[in-house]
């Protein structure tokens, strides 16, 4: 059995990764800020979040500040969707292992002049391709609220399907092993 921080390890070498629709995933840097407390202290987009909004640009800071810390040990695997060509913040998404076994768990959002356009999808596709890769992950599963219709869909197109319910969530999920 391969263990939880081999995997996170395995998963922070392969950041920055290159995704489609001109965007990547990498490391958060302090420069987003702004921009991560201007996205998320918007109610309408942590709606689903359990966090809840982003109430001072200082909680910002300190967040991204925290899990730039954890990059030294490689033991929080969140990570910032940018502009590839401006490396600004569109997003973000975590990826946890859930399970010493390989299964992953996803978690994302997307500033909302992303959202309808094909991002998130293209984000995951390619976010899976490269997960793919790597032979200790053998499942990816996504943590969905009943009512977020969109994320429903954008876990549908990459392949994903309901495996599981909860109080107010579905767990969508994609086996890797064949």
């Amino acid at each position: 059995m391969v263990g939880v921080g081999d995997i996170k390890f395995k998963i922070h070498k392969k950041i920055p990764i290159k995704c489609k629709n001109n965007l990547v995933i990498r490391k958060y840097k302090i420069t987003d800020t702004e921009l991560f407390y201007y996205y998320t202290k918007d109610p309408e987009l942590t709606r689903y979040m359990p966090c809840g909004p982003t109430t001072s640009l200082e909680e910002a800071k300190k967040f991204i500040v925290e899990v730039r810390k954890s990059y030294v040990t490689e033991r929080i695997t969140r990570f910032v969707i940018a502009n590839a060509e401006t490396d600004e913040l569109v997003g973000a998404i975590s990826i946890y292992v859930i399970d010493p076994n390989g299964i992953i768990e996803l978690g994302y959002w997307l500033g909302k002049p992303y959202w309808g356009k094909g991002y998130m999808t293209g984000v995951l596709e390619s976010l899976i391709d490269v997960l793919k890769t790597i032979p200790d992950i053998k499942a990816i599963r996504i943590r969905v609220d009943r009512n977020n219709i969109a994320s429903i869909r954008v876990a549908n197109k990459v392949g994903m399907k309901k495996i599981g319910d909860g109080d107010s969530y579905m767990i969508m999920g994609l086996n890797l092993s064949s």
